[in-house]
């Protein structure tokens, strides 16, 4: 996990821009959210079909939403056209990540 922090914050952060939070599954990190201070990632790891992975800016964002069961959640990020998901989130994560972007919507 800490590689793929690495690697991110190296090959995609803007210039100024800050890594705030990340989450992946709990059993295994191949699939990861990075949130940053401007925006939201979703990369499928281990994978060439880089067709899945999405990046959201705060301003496209119109709901962060949380499907929980005892001790994981899967967080859902919508805008009006599209979405993003990832499952298997420790529910403490998922909690981090939605306090944080519904923080960036009460700004915007």
């Amino acid at each position: 996990m800490k590689r793929y922090i690495k690697t991110f914050k190296q090959n995609k952060l803007a210039n100024g821009e800050n890594l705030l939070d990340v989450a992946a599954p709990e059993d295994k990190p191949t699939e990861l959210m990075f949130v940053t201070d401007r925006r939201v990632f979703y990369f499928k790891m281990n994978t060439k079909d880089t067709a899945v992975d999405k990046i959201f800016e705060h301003t496209a964002i119109t709901n962060c939403e949380l499907s929980s069961d005892a001790t994981i959640s899967q967080i859902n990020i919508n805008t009006a056209s599209e979405s993003m998901s990832i499952s298997k989130v420790p529910n403490q994560i998922a909690e981090k990540i939605k306090e944080t972007i519904d923080g960036f919507k009460s700004v915007n």
